[in-house]
């Protein structure tokens, strides 16, 4: 692995030798995923998520579990940004979905009952939180359940981060 790149202050491979006209020695290896927006990175054929690359270049082993970007960012390789966490964990660091329409994690409205409806998700199931007559007031009761239920990321993420 370090025979083939080396990794910069930005977390980003680079090549050590030229493989191709593609694969030149100093470029950053890989290309983003469009669907999910990670980096991959091709080694004899075969595709790696460049983050677990990174892991592996500073650590000299496979990670045992997924990495979360601590600060959301799929293409902040930095060492420092990456953690270890279990695919719970790595949920609780989801942002707002591009079609919410509520502006707010964890809260949608309830057409029948007329009302704004909170819930979080507690190891991969839905919990209710309660219906409001605000969404501002389901927010603020999905926050305080962040922050007692997700002790891995208590916080929501900031805006931009994906």
């Amino acid at each position: 692995m370090r025979g083939l790149f080396d990794v910069d202050a930005k977390g980003q491979l680079i090549r050590k030798h030229t493989r191709s006209p593609n694969a030149m020695q100093g470029s950053v290896a890989g290309h983003v995923d469009t669907t999910f927006g990670y980096r991959r990175v091709s080694i004899d054929r075969k595709m790696y998520l460049a983050h677990r690359l990174v892991w592996l270049w500073h650590y000299g082993e496979w990670p045992e579990f997924e990495l979360d970007h601590i600060n959301g960012f799929k293409d902040d390789n930095r060492i420092e940004n990456l953690r270890p966490a279990t695919h719970a964990e790595n949920q609780q660091n989801k942002t707002k979905q591009s079609n919410n329409r509520s502006g707010f994690l964890g809260v949608c409205w309830n057409k029948q009952k007329q009302l704004w409806e909170a819930f979080i998700c507690v190891e991969g199931k839905k919990k209710w939180l309660g219906t409001f007559s605000s969404a501002e007031a389901a927010s603020e009761a999905y926050k305080s359940a962040k922050k007692a239920i997700h002790i891995f990321q208590p916080t929501e993420r900031l805006e931009g981060a994906v």
